[in-house]
């Protein structure tokens, strides 16, 4: 037996579409939450990369520091060995 086929409706048809367009607006707000958490991540992430990038600098800095008075600190060695060489030879201490 063969069912009766209603014929669509105009109302029928703009609940259809109503249900239509009320799905694709759910789906819309699930991806825009899904993209804001992204958002929020991708941040936080850049945040931490920006805080470990401003450890490094300060890193970096202090070494460039540090090199550039090494040869300030080798040549103070240097005068300070031969400081002490000439005393020992004058309080007649040898090495």
């Amino acid at each position: 037996m063969l069912k009766k086929i209603k014929p669509m409706t105009i109302d029928g048809l703009a609940r259809i579409t109503q249900a239509g367009f009320l799905g694709v607006g759910r789906r819309i707000d699930g991806l825009e939450q899904k993209v804001d958490g992204l958002e929020q991540n991708t941040k936080n992430s850049f945040r931490g990369i920006l805080e470990i990038l401003d450890a490094m600098r300060a890193d970096l800095k202090y070494v460039k520091n540090s090199t550039r008075n090494l040869p300030l600190l080798e040549r103070e060695v240097q005068d300070l060995q031969q400081r002490m060489i000439r005393l020992e030879r004058r309080s007649g201490m040898t090495r």
